[in-house]
C-alpha cells in the first residue's frame, strides 16, 4: 500500500503532459497561419490577375479610341458599307497589337480577343485574358461606335 502514496515522479509525468499539450497547441496554430498564408498568396494571384485583364479592356479601348479619326475617314470614303468597315477595322487592330502584350517582363501579360460586332448598336464586344504568375482571369469589355455625320 506504500507505492500507491508515493509521488515520486508525479512531476515528471505532470510536465510531460504540459509540454505536449503545448506542443499540440503551437503545431495547430502553425497549421493555421501556414494554410492562411497560402489562402492569401493564392488570393493576390487571382487579384492580381483580375486586374491584368482588367487593364487590357482600359488599354484596347484607348487603342480604338485613338484610331477613331482613321475610322471616321474610311467610314467617310464608303458610308455604304459601315459595318463591315468596323470590324475589319476592329480586327486589324487587335492584329496590330503584341498579342499577349507583356508587362513587367513575362509574369504578367494580357491578350486580347476579338468576340463579336452587333451591328444594330454598332458595338464592339472583345475578351480580355490577364495573366499573373501563372493565373489567367478573364474580363469583357464592349466598345459602342458613334459616327459623326
Amino acid at each position: 500500500m506504500n507505492t500507491l502514496r508515493n509521488e515520486k515522479g508525479a512531476a515528471l509525468v505532470l510536465t510531460i503532459m504540459i509540454i505536449t499539450l503545448f506542443l499540440v497547441f503551437i503545431l495547430g496554430l502553425f497549421t493555421v497561419v501556414t494554410n492562411t498564408t497560402k489562402q492569401v498568396t493564392t488570393m493576390e494571384k487571382q487579384i492580381d490577375a483580375q486586374l491584368i485583364a482588367e487593364m487590357g479592356v482600359t488599354y484596347f479601348q484607348r487603342v480604338v479610341e485613338k484610331s477613331k479619326p482613321e475610322l471616321q475617314e474610311k467610314i467617310q470614303n464608303n458610308p455604304e458599307e459601315v459595318d463591315r468597315i468596323i470590324e475589319t477595322h476592329t480586327t486589324t487592330l487587335i492584329d496590330s497589337l503584341d498579342n499577349p502584350v507583356t508587362i513587367d517582363g513575362d509574369r504578367r501579360t494580357f491578350e486580347i480577343t476579338f468576340e463579336d460586332y452587333n451591328e444594330e448598336e454598332r458595338r464592339i464586344s472583345f475578351h480580355s485574358i490577364g495573366t499573373a504568375n501563372n493565373v489567367k482571369a478573364t474580363a469583357n469589355g464592349t466598345i459602342v461606335i458613334t459616327i459623326s455625320e
